[in-house]
């Protein structure tokens, strides 16, 4: 639970402000999608295949997750460090 509120909380920072809200539905869109999938996606694997498939493969899917983290927040800019235009 404190993962997942550190996580919104840093894309709330690097989002433009007016973009906040949406970045924050997305996420939580998501992550609720996630909660409901997964487990059935796991009891599936640990009844075909093992009981440790689900283990490996969320540590699988973690560990994609934050490359892709990763790759997208170095291409996305700082809205804090964006320094507005002189007028």
């Amino acid at each position: 639970r404190c993962v997942r509120l550190r996580i919104m909380w840093f894309a709330s920072v690097i989002a433009y402000e007016e973009q906040q809200g949406y970045v924050l539905v997305v996420m939580a869109s998501i992550g609720s999608i996630g909660r409901i999938v997964w487990p059935l996606i796991g009891g599936w694997l640990y009844d075909e295949i093992s009981q440790g498939a689900p283990f490996f493969s969320s540590g699988g899917m973690a560990l994609i997750g934050v490359l892709l983290f990763l790759l997208i927040v170095k291409s996305l800019p700082n809205p804090q460090l964006v320094k507005p235009a002189q007028v």
